[in-house]
């Protein structure tokens, strides 16, 4: 709007103007107000109905193929999505063979690990699918089962990738060496990965 056609506001003080119908109707009465606003939007001027579908349910093409990591992601970004979630889906978990065809894509052979840990666990540095699943794998998801992790910070090119991430979890078993509270209390875990491809 031009600021002459703005009447006594400034144009900090312009009153909102609640939008008709569409987003709020189909909103509060869920399909069957979708449907409805569907008919309604697709009137033409004659009253006539051009369509009975919900515009929801209408067949739509896909711009470009989604992938791990979003449309158009670099390829460090992809690798890194994919791998993670199969790890946060918990995907066979604690059983090697399906664990390891379903990981097989995202690792190298000579793909190498480090691990910062205090504790009893001896390992920090591991080398290969195999290695990685016997090392932080088993023991972190054993001392902390069942954890849901949210990505705030995912950045990548087609050679690098970093995230920052949380995870919750009950605390339930001994994690380097410390074992749980007896409550086994919710815990937030912090986590910050770098790869290079």
């Amino acid at each position: 709007r031009h600021p002459s056609d703005m009447g006594d506001y400034s144009s900090m003080e312009v009153p909102s103007r609640r939008r008709l119908c569409p987003a709020n109707c189909a909103a509060g009465l869920g399909m069957a107000g979708l449907a409805l606003t569907a008919a309604v939007a697709t009137m033409g001027g004659g009253g006539k109905l051009r369509s009975t579908a919900p515009l929801a349910l209408q067949a739509t093409q896909l711009v470009e193929k989604d992938t791990a990591g979003g449309p158009g992601s670099p390829l460090a970004k992809q690798v890194v999505v994919g791998m993670d979630t199969n790890v946060k889906d918990h995907f066979a978990w604690n059983d090697w063979k399906p664990w390891s065809q379903q990981m097989a894509p995202f690792w190298t052979e000579d793909f190498v690990y480090d691990f910062n840990f205090v504790g009893p666990w001896n390992f920090s540095t591991t080398k290969g699918l195999r290695a990685w699943y016997e090392g932080e794998h088993l023991h972190f998801n054993a001392a902390i089962p069942d954890s849901q992790w949210q990505d705030f910070i995912r950045a990548a090119t087609d050679t690098t990738a970093t995230s920052a991430s949380y995870g919750l979890a009950r605390w339930t078993g001994e994690f380097a060496g410390v074992p749980p509270p007896k409550s086994h209390p919710k815990v937030r875990i912090r986590d910050l990965d770098f790869y290079v491809l």
